[in-house]
């Protein structure tokens, strides 16, 4: 017994066919195979039913990571954003970065007492350093990196951050220490003392992991000699500056005449930023450095507007989906709440509050930036490097970073949707195979009841029902199936019809491809 089923869509002149044959031989059938049937169908309908609990479980994620966004939720981010960033802009405004690194050398100082088990700072570095130096690879290689002043910036696995431990791991596997040189140049030097490294893979990791963390903290407090002063460690938006400025891409961009490399470093030993007398040397009791205790203090005091913009937005979210459940669910009593999905008004873990999120963090640090940049033109008079300086003084960073985040998670959870529905296209194709079969057992009990039909003719109707029903379920699922088709068909013929509003402006800029385009697809239809 063979069925051809033809399914129409949307698309020109396109029809999908396609067979499907019996796995039932329904011409041989005896009364032991009526059994057998039946025990078939009831493992086919278990099957299906496996079936549609997966459906059901992947709609409801793939619901979750779709936008469900509208137009008032997009003016409320926007609105939300430009609120924020006239905050920022007026409120925080330029960094005053002594400050900052005052309000972050204590928090610095009462971690690395904690951490070094003394209330006495000096005390408390000793005790780190007596702990983890002797198991810190790349300190001896200093000179390497720029000497007592540099190497925390230079040598990567001073880095607090993930980019630092992979590299003190990779030095104590590899023998070899990683950084840049004073131009920025990336490079690779040996272990200077041999005996830092592991001799094991398991001192290896503890070397690279324990210790590693270890003499960080020993050194954001400066040394025994400098303790609560010293070069300290670069925190993790200028180590992560530094990282990428060591990529090929970044070799040549200059700040102005001055190296991106030199740059950045200038701006951790904080003479960038420093003022300078009517000589032009800088005034030593105004440099601050732009390690991690000021930047913890710059992210102490530009967190307020970037947290104050996502709680609003959290919160009109929050307040808008429980009126809407609460209007769609006819909830006019306390009786009625349990009827209130309350996962669709939980503000968190979903596609549309992120992109909400991304807009309103995309949309303040649009005004921050505008702000910053319209200032420190105005203050730096056309000099390239003293704009760049200021700028950064008054750029929010904490902003920036909301940003980067929101970006990557929107965009994280629209790769799992496509996933998911993927996932989903092979289960339906699974639920299609299952009905296709249930079909032509149901139409072998239809051939077997019709040698009785005096006897059983109640049972063959039923089973001829059944069989129409389970046909109609098959057709169903397949349509269901093309209209995820379709959305790709029709991206195609959209990027065909994009294609060709291109073919004037190609033919005339390059008359030489089109020609040799034109040949291919003469050859092509010989």
């Amino acid at each position: 017994m063979e069925i051809l089923f033809g399914v129409k869509t949307d698309a020109p002149d396109l029809k999908v066919e396609y067979e499907v044959y019996s796995p039932v031989d329904m011409r041989n059938l005896t009364d032991s195979k009526r059994k057998e049937i039946a025990l078939a169908i009831q493992s086919l309908d278990d099957q299906i039913a496996i079936c549609d609990k997966e459906i059901d479980k992947l709609n409801g994620k793939i619901d979750n990571l779709t936008n469900h966004a509208d137009k008032f939720d997009y003016t409320l981010s926007v609105a939300s954003g430009v609120l924020t960033g006239l905050i920022d802009a007026f409120f925080v405004g330029e960094l005053n970065l002594q400050e900052c690194h005052d309000w972050g050398s204590d928090k610095v100082n009462e971690f690395v007492k904690k951490v070094g088990g003394s209330d006495n700072l000096d005390k408390a570095i000793e005790n780190l350093e007596k702990k983890s130096k002797p198991f810190f690879a790349s300190d001896p290689n200093l000179n390497d990196f720029g000497g007592g002043k540099q190497h925390h910036f230079r040598d990567f696995a001073h880095h607090p951050t993930l980019v630092g431990l992979t590299f003190s791991l990779l030095t104590q596997f590899s023998g070899n220490c990683y950084g840049t040189d004073t131009i920025g140049k990336f490079i690779v030097v040996p272990v200077k003392d041999k005996s830092r490294i592991g001799n094991t893979v398991t001192k290896k990791i503890i070397y690279g992991t324990v210790y590693w963390f270890l003499h960080l903290v020993s050194d954001m407090a400066g040394t025994r000699s400098t303790a609560g002063g010293g070069t300290g460690l670069p925190g993790p938006i200028l180590s992560f500056a530094k990282e990428l400025s060591a990529l090929p891409f970044f070799q040549n961009v200059k700040i102005g005449d001055m190296q991106l490399s030199v740059f950045l470093s200038k701006i951790f030993n904080g003479t960038l930023f420093a003022q300078r007398d009517a000589n032009g040397k800088i005034i030593k009791e105004t440099v601050v450095p732009i390690d991690l205790r000021t930047e913890l203090g710059i992210i102490h005091k530009q967190a307020f507007p970037v947290i104050l913009n996502e709680l609003i937005v959290r919160v009109f979210y929050t307040v808008r989906r429980f009126s809407m459940e609460v209007k769609e669910k006819s909830v006019s009593s306390l009786a009625d709440f349990k009827r209130i999905e309350w996962k669709r008004i939980i503000p968190i873990g979903n596609r549309t509050v992120e992109r909400m999120i991304t807009i309103a963090s995309g949309t303040f640090m649009a005004v921050d930036m505008a702000d910053a940049a319209i200032r420190s033109a105005a203050k730096s008079a056309g000099n390239p490097v003293g704009f760049w300086s200021n700028f950064i003084l008054r750029v929010n960073f904490v902003g920036i970073g909301r940003f980067a985040i929101a970006i990557v998670t929107d965009v994280g959870m629209g790769a799992r949707k496509g996933t998911l529905q993927n996932k989903r296209m092979e289960v339906l194709g699974e639920k299609i195979t299952l009905l296709n079969s249930k079909v032509f057992y149901r139409s072998a009990e239809i051939y077997y009841n019709e040698k009785d039909m005096y006897e059983e003719q109640e049972t063959m109707w039923l089973s001829a029902e059944d069989t129409v029903r389970t046909v109609s379920e098959a057709y169903e699922v397949a349509s269901e199936s093309m209209q995820f088709c379709q959305i790709s068909i029709r991206g195609i013929y959209e990027d065909l019809e994009k294609i060709s509003e291109y073919i004037m402006a190609v033919e005339e800029k390059n008359p030489v491809l089109m020609r040799d385009v034109k040949n291919i697809l003469k050859w092509g239809k010989k």
